[in-house]
């Protein structure tokens, strides 16, 4: 069990935690400020987009550590977008992971995670290139077991590797997902020229570009994808919820139910997904703006919050606001992080240069 009311300090580790400060306005529960440290930890490998705890007590002793949550990065290969966030006492520390595979993938831009029973499972999505079209190398599912991964200590810090597989998935997930948006009866927001072209290019009849940002499981297994775009028509965000684990049968996506999350909505403030956790009983989910070159029209940027709800949407709660500016795309509550943490969640920052992580404390 941690220290109580205890900081992460800066390690003597050149791949560990660098700097660290207490950032009192970046989050604000119930009106008033939350208190929340900010930890920059300067690696190669910025860009975090998600987290997910580690379920493995063996890797959490290869690590050495007290609690660890795997982390994606959205910008290098696929093969090389995976770290182990973990802490240890007073310190933070970052692993990058390597994915070894029987195959060359030059799959890229990883955009969630999440774990069943030790098995991890990294989500990219098909999103919009440079070129104005769907762009296939982002879809794609990545899977390894927490037991297999080997962490060897170097004199410049921890690096592991795991044997794993990467499934290329094309325009299969973005078509399901069309699908079940389209039989659940939810009206979209009108999407865009840019995304309208690029739905025709690709051959989506009556279809959009699907931008998948968040993905967990219930405490029964069950995969649900959390939508950044499209989103309704009156601007809020969208969960597909499966009856099943997505890594074992990518089939149930097509079947799966779709819903939205009952939040007040302001019609040029659409708000998406950025991630999502499932604790304690409750879908927690980071909400952020939607992703406006999709849809038609002058949008606002709405606030970035930490929401939960329940696992059909409703009964939605507020956590903590980060305002409009911080970029906050993932989160998650590892396991053992109570003694350090007041409410246990951590949350990473969208940053090119580290993983900043933001914690209560």
């Amino acid at each position: 069990m941690f220290p109580r009311r205890t900081k992460p300090t800066v390690s003597d580790d050149p791949s560990k935690l660098r700097s660290t400060q207490t950032v009192s306005t970046v989050g604000r529960q119930g009106g008033s400020s939350t208190g929340l440290s900010l930890f920059r930890l300067k690696q190669a490998i910025g860009e975090a987009s998600s987290l997910a705890p580690v379920q493995s007590t063996q890797l959490l002793d290869q690590l050495r550590a007290d609690a660890a949550c795997w982390v994606v990065h959205d910008e290098p290969l696929t093969t090389e977008a995976v770290s182990l966030l973990s802490v240890r006492k007073d310190t933070f520390s970052i692993t990058p992971v390597r994915i070894e595979t029987s195959r060359v993938v030059r799959a890229t831009d990883s955009e969630s995670v999440f774990v069943v029973d030790g098995r991890v499972t990294v989500v990219g999505s098909a999103s919009i290139g440079a070129n104005g079209k769907i762009d296939e190398r982002r879809a794609f599912l990545a899977t390894f077991s927490e037991h297999d991964v080997r962490v060897d200590r170097l004199s410049a810090g921890s690096r592991g590797k795991v044997v794993g597989t990467v499934t290329m998935l094309g325009l299969s997930l973005t078509k399901a997902i069309n699908h079940a948006i389209a039989t659940s009866g939810i009206e979209l927001a009108e999407p865009s020229k840019l995304a309208r072209k690029a739905a025709a290019r690709a051959g989506l009849v009556n279809g959009q570009p699907i931008n998948i940002e968040g993905a967990t499981v219930d405490n029964e297994g069950r995969t649900i994808l959390g939508l950044r775009s499209p989103v309704s028509r009156p601007g809020r965000p969208l969960i597909v919820r499966l009856e099943g684990d997505m890594s074992e049968d990518l089939d149930l996506v097509a079947s799966a139910t779709v819903h939205e999350i009952e939040l007040e909505a302001v019609a040029d403030q659409p708000v998406g997904i950025r991630d999502l956790a499932f604790d304690e009983g409750r879908l927690h989910m980071v909400t952020a703006p939607s992703d406006s070159q999709l849809l038609a029209g002058r949008t606002r940027r709405a606030p970035v919050r930490h929401l939960s709800t329940t696992i059909t949407g409703d009964d939605v709660k507020e956590i903590r606001q980060f305002g409009n500016k911080t970029k906050v795309e993932g989160l998650a509550r590892p396991h053992g992080a109570e003694g350090l943490l007041s409410d246990g969640w951590w949350y990473v920052i969208d940053n090119e240069k580290a993983v900043i992580v933001l914690s209560a404390h």
